[in-house]
């Protein structure tokens, strides 16, 4: 999961992350990098219309407040990808300091250092039956990994920073987000791009395939989420964030494929109709930005990572705010379930992985 897909301003490559005033709940955290300042005004895209009242006028719940289970020094930077393998044995994180390590759950050791000497390592996801491990990167080469041996197995070459990563379900593509806005579909076999998306004018922070991997979600800074056919390449729907949204840096199809949550820059979320493409409701509690959203296994939960600093979980169903996760000293960059659903991890700008056990 950016379960995922978030990217700072680094020397000419601009990643849209926000330095605003350090969250409330966490009164410790660091302050963030220059690198994370707001895009100025006029970089930014047009707000478009919508019927939704602003998020002020909505006050935050009080939610119950949960620790984690346990905590890890994973890396020395910020830390933007974090994937479990399929058995849950593994976990795997990505991190700005060029590294990605699997770690092993049984005894939360590292197993494997992947350093891919490409610059930031920015995301990362396990092919579903587990054998690979695909680590996106800024300079903009996507490498898989054998996960058991760290054998590297393939190099997926472009010119442009690779942000976001996903393979299809039946493991024989992969999707690649890039800075410039497009979207490759890689064919895993021949190591040749099969299709490129090209509708979004802005990075691309988040790429989801549909349970059946014939559709794939595609979040970009250009305020919009775009749903594609991925045999045709045709644009099948566009969801317009409302007005107070400048940049969509997460979104995921729900496990039955019926429903579209989508996180970004502002302090709600939205969860939409995957047919229709109409909004159902929102996600309102975060104080700050939102940079990642996932679907727990069974579909019944949400769980959103914050620049306040909380990791926070909901009803899927109605979009009620359940428990808020806090622990990290800094922004909350990514979340993933389990695969049993019993279990979250999280991670983020203090370099820590912590997993948390949660009951709703």
């Amino acid at each position: 999961m950016w379960k995922s897909v978030l990217h700072m301003l680094t020397l000419n490559f601009v990643l849209v992350l926000t330095a605003c005033t350090p969250p409330a709940v966490q009164e410790t955290a660091a302050p963030l990098p220059a690198e994370t300042q707001k895009l100025p005004a006029d970089t930014q895209a047009p707000p478009v219309e919508t019927q939704v009242p602003p998020a002020e006028t909505q006050a935050p719940p009080t939610l119950g407040e949960v620790k984690e289970r346990n905590s890890l020094s994973a890396h020395d930077d910020l830390t933007l990808g974090v994937d479990f393998s399929s058995d849950g044995a593994l976990l795997a994180t990505a991190s700005w300091d060029g590294t990605a390590k699997i770690w092993d759950l049984s005894n939360n050791q590292v197993v494997l250092v992947l350093n891919g000497d490409a610059g930031k390592a920015d995301d990362v996801a396990f092919s579903s039956d587990g054998t690979r491990l695909a680590v996106s990167y800024s300079e903009g080469v996507t490498k898989l990994w054998d996960p058991t041996t760290g054998e590297e197995l393939l190099t997926l070459s472009n010119t442009d920073w690779a942000t976001s990563i996903d393979f299809s379900p039946d493991g024989a593509h992969l999707a690649v987000g890039y800075y410039d806005g497009t979207v490759h579909l890689w064919d895993l076999q021949t190591g040749q791009i099969s299709l490129t998306l090209d509708g979004h004018s802005f990075v691309v922070d988040g790429v989801d395939f549909s349970p059946d991997g014939k559709r794939l979600l595609t979040s970009s800074g250009d305020t919009t989420e775009k749903v594609w056919d991925v045999a045709t390449g045709e644009e099948l729907l566009t969801l317009q964030a409302p007005t107070y949204r400048s940049h969509v840096f997460s979104g995921k199809f729900s496990p039955d494929g019926t429903r579209i949550v989508t996180v970004g820059r502002n302090s709600r979320g939205e969860v939409w109709d995957a047919a229709t493409g109409d909004l159902l409701f929102e996600l309102i509690g975060h104080k700050g930005d939102i940079y990642d959203v996932e679907f727990s296994p069974d579909g019944r939960f949400l769980a959103t990572a914050g620049e306040d600093g909380t990791a926070i979980i909901w009803n899927a169903s109605s979009g009620g705010p359940l428990l808020k996760l806090v622990g990290h000293k800094g922004l909350v960059a990514n979340v993933e379930f389990s695969p049993d659903g019993q279990s979250l991890a999280s991670a983020g700008s203090d370099g820590e992985l912590k997993f948390w056990d949660w009951t709703p």
